[in-house]
């Protein structure tokens, strides 16, 4: 093999290889230090960036965008937001004072928008906080139905639990965990929202 390459050395001779010599080292082989010139490939670089980098770049933002929206559209505030460990969105998104709505499931599958009209929000889903000190509690709660819903983000020396908790009037109730990050905005309702009055979380009711 060695024996062929230097025969394809011979034949192309000396001013060829001069040639090729000059096109990849126009300053010499080597630079001030000694090391070795390597010749920046121009073509080579922008082809793996719009091959690799660039698609890549698109992917993470959207990625981030999406996790951070959640259901909720671009032209709304995403008030809460976080997956479930089925890949289940629940958001709570709208645009405050016009519009506030629940959603739950994926986004080519939504599973449950409340209320429907995303324009009655503020009056159908009702707030709730509790704070002293290593303790955060809020919910966003309302009634479907037979069916009541508390969307909560609770932190607890130092530890974090968000998700819905659902609890049909007649069984058993199911608690829906966040899995990864959570978008959490339910403080910005406060004010928006009526007080919840029956909820635990605000004490001796609402004042």
């Amino acid at each position: 093999m060695l024996g062929a390459k230097l025969a394809c050395v011979h034949r192309a001779g000396i001013p060829m290889i001069k040639a090729v010599a000059e096109a990849e080292s126009p300053r010499g082989p080597f630079d001030a230090t000694g090391r070795p010139e390597i010749l920046f490939e121009r073509h080579y670089v922008k082809r793996v960036v719009l091959i690799v980098a660039v698609p890549a770049l698109f992917a993470a933002c959207t990625s981030a965008e999406v996790a951070g929206a959640g259901l909720c559209a671009s032209s709304e505030t995403t008030f809460f937001a976080c997956q479930t460990r089925q890949d289940k969105w629940i958001s709570v998104c709208g645009s405050l004072p016009r519009t506030l709505q629940y959603r739950y499931g994926t986004s080519d599958r939504p599973e449950l928008s409340f209320p429907q009209d995303a324009s009655a929000g503020t009056q159908k889903l009702l707030y709730a906080h509790y704070f002293r000190a290593q303790t955060d509690r809020t919910e966003v709660t309302f009634n479907n139905g037979a069916v009541d819903y508390a969307v909560f983000d609770y932190t607890e020396d130092g530890t974090r639990i968000a998700g819905v908790r659902v609890t049909p009037s007649a069984g058993k109730e199911t608690q829906v965990v966040c899995r990864g990050p959570v978008t959490s905005r339910l403080a910005q309702l406060k004010g928006a929202l009526k007080c919840d009055p029956d909820n635990a979380l605000n004490g001796s009711g609402c004042r």
